[in-house]
């Protein structure tokens, strides 16, 4: 799919969708989902791939998780195996 996805609650990717997603609640790219564009959401867990810049509270890349693009988060969870190829950056605290 290509286009604009927003949403308000658990949102779960496990194809292909290009084109920037807003979810205020979590977002899931399952392994088999891949991303291209920008991403904001109060937590990503990231089991597929995602290519795109990422604005989020909780950051998880899981052993099949691929991250290609900048980051800024608040907490960070890289589990062994994932990648993360990035210009990172943490949000300040409050």
């Amino acid at each position: 799919m290509t286009g604009q996805l927003k949403a308000a609650g658990p949102v779960a990717i496990h194809g292909t969708f290009k084109g920037p997603i807003e979810v205020t609640g979590d977002l899931l790219v399952g392994p088999t989902g891949f991303c291209e564009g920008d991403l904001r959401a109060a937590s990503l867990g990231i089991e597929g791939q995602v290519v795109g810049d990422v604005e989020v509270e909780n950051l998880t890349i899981r052993p099949t998780g691929k991250l290609f693009g900048k980051a800024t988060y608040k907490n960070l969870a890289l589990q062994d195996g994932g990648v993360m190829v990035s210009d990172k950056r943490r949000m300040r605290l409050p």
